[in-house]
């Protein structure tokens, strides 16, 4: 099998190990209305404690984990890829400056078609956009603690937003009852299986909440994550991970939190855990130090390093295989099944994810989608250069 030059076989490995851990949150908004997919009281019907203990553990080891972890690793390529920015001339830098924007418009179009016609709960165009402000701040010129403190300013600014958005839901509607009805899940499900251009015009509607989200929320904490990402690959953190003591501590940090959040969560109030994004920090830093210090040379590190190799196509093919499901094969499982239900179909669209790219890496050096990508900027870059 070939592997790409020039790559980092540890940032591959962890980056695979996210694409991979993210099917198990993605899989409820696409089994769910997207205003619950992330709810344990999404129906007005009783909770088994199967379903309650299954979504505790989501809650504490799961939830925003496998997103942070590619939003740092995203960050690192960023700058990876910017970084000869600094290096070069005034005339140089211009020029590849361009060239750099051109490769995330290239992604933010990609996102835009996967978010427009098959599934609003996309990164990818969120990510490009979140890189092009981000070349626009300036601050990949910052030093690294620089870098660290605008970033944990930017978590928290999002942090406290959350806990805002929460207080005020709380006392704006104090007796709000958490969960769909029958007749409102019925509609739903009637609208997954009906008219395509009915789906469209919701999922447009949901674009339009996403975009004014991304404006007060997730651009900066996107922004924010990256940063930390870029400063911890600069400080040498993704070659050598934390000392023991410090994934303890914020091992039990990041779980004392959640464990708080999860008690204080009740089925009469829709109150968010408006801190998880701080504690997915913690927990991510934590599976990626384990990650950076696991050092196994077998079949399953160069299949998750395959994986994260080619984590667009298979963050795409993950829609698909889900979009394939609950339109065409079981739509009655829509709004309808179990939550240990979704974990299994989960569990199988990880494993065919993991065998395409095994299948799909024998025969060629890079994902069909990341081909298209590069061939979309390189494309551009030498347009460019010959009208020059």
């Amino acid at each position: 099998m070939q592997f790409a030059h020039g790559r980092d076989s540890q940032l591959d490995l962890i980056r695979g190990v996210a694409i991979v851990g993210i099917v198990f949150l993605n899989v409820f908004s696409f089994a769910i209305p997207s205003w619950y997919s992330f709810d344990l009281y999404w129906h007005q019907h009783g909770i088994s404690e199967l379903d309650k203990a299954l979504y505790q553990l989501q809650q504490v080891f799961f939830q925003g984990r496998f997103r942070t972890l590619l939003t740092l690793l995203f960050g690192i390529g960023l700058w990876l890829v910017a970084k000869p920015l600094l290096a070069a001339n005034a005339s140089q830098s211009e020029a590849r400056r361009q060239q750099v924007r051109r490769r995330y418009l290239g992604l933010a179009l990609f996102g835009f078609c996967h978010l427009s016609f098959f599934w609003t709960g996309d990164i990818t165009f969120w990510y490009a956009l979140s890189a092009l402000l981000l070349l626009a701040m300036g601050s990949l010129q910052l030093t690294a603690s620089a870098q660290w403190r605008l970033g944990l300013v930017l978590i928290s600014l999002t942090v406290i937003f959350n806990y805002a958005a929460a207080w005020a839901t709380m006392l704006s509607e104090p007796s709000l009852i958490v969960g769909l009805s029958d007749t409102e899940i019925l509609a739903a499900q009637a609208l997954q299986q009906g008219p395509i251009l009915a789906l469209w015009q919701e999922m447009l509607m949901e674009n339009w909440i996403g975009f004014l989200s991304f404006c007060f929320n997730l651009c900066w904490l996107n922004i924010g994550t990256m940063l930390i990402g870029i400063a911890l690959y600069r400080q040498g953190f993704f070659q050598n991970g934390m000392k023991r003591w410090q994934e303890v501590l914020l091992l039990f940090i990041a779980i004392v939190l959640d464990s708080v959040g999860l008690l204080v969560d009740t089925s009469m109030l829709r109150l968010a855990n408006f801190w998880y994004d701080f504690t997915a920090l913690l927990m991510a830093l934590v599976f990626c130090s384990w990650l950076v210090k696991w050092r196994s040379q077998g079949r399953l590190s160069h299949t998750l390093q395959m994986s994260g190799q080619m984590a667009l196509s298979l963050y795409f093919l993950q829609t698909l295989l889900f979009l394939t499901w609950f339109r065409a094969l079981q739509p009655d499982w829509y709004a309808n099944a179990e939550r240990w239900q979704l974990l299994i179909l989960a569990s199988a669209v990880a494993i065919i994810s993991l065998i395409f790219a095994v299948i799909w890496r024998h025969f060629f050096k890079t994902g069909p989608l990341e081909w298209c990508w590069r061939k979309f900027y390189q494309r551009e870059a030498k347009d460019a250069t010959v009208l020059s």
